[in-house]
C-alpha cells in the first residue's frame, strides 16, 4: 500500500491551479496582518505535522470567504478536497500545504486596489 500512495504523485499542475485559488481566494479575507498571522500559524501546523489543524485552519478561512468571492472558494474547497483524497500521503501533503501558503503569501489586499499594505 505505501508503494502505491508513493507512486501517485501529486501533478504540477493542480498545485499551481491550488496556488493560484489560494491568491485569488484569501485575497478577499482580512487584512495582509491578518494573512500575515494564518501563514504563521499554517506554517507551524506543517512543522510540528498537524495535518488536521492545518485543514481546519484553511476551511475556517475559506468559509469566511464564501460569501465574498462564493464561485472561486468553492472552487478552492472542491480541489483541495479532491487533492486530498487522491495524494493522501505525507510528501503530497507537504506539496499541497506549501502551496496554499504560497498562494496565500501572493495575495493581494482588494481593500487597498490591490495594494498589499
Amino acid at each position: 500500500m505505501e508503494e502505491r500512495s508513493e507512486y501517485l504523485s501529486a501533478k504540477p499542475w493542480d498545485l499551481r491551479k491550488l496556488r493560484d485559488l489560494a491568491m485569488e481566494v484569501f485575497s478577499s479575507i482580512g487584512t495582509e496582518k491578518s494573512r500575515q498571522r494564518l501563514v504563521y500559524d499554517l506554517l507551524n501546523a506543517l512543522k510540528t505535522n498537524d495535518k488536521n489543524r492545518f485543514l481546519w485552519l484553511i476551511l475556517k478561512n475559506v468559509n469566511a470567504a464564501k460569501t465574498e468571492n462564493y464561485e472561486k472558494a468553492k472552487e478552492f474547497a472542491n480541489l483541495l478536497g479532491t487533492l486530498q483524497f487522491e495524494y493522501d500521503a505525507e510528501k503530497n501533503f507537504e506539496k499541497i500545504a506549501y502551496a496554499i501558503v504560497m498562494g496565500i503569501m501572493s495575495a493581494e489586499s482588494k481593500e487597498r486596489g490591490g495594494s498589499n499594505e
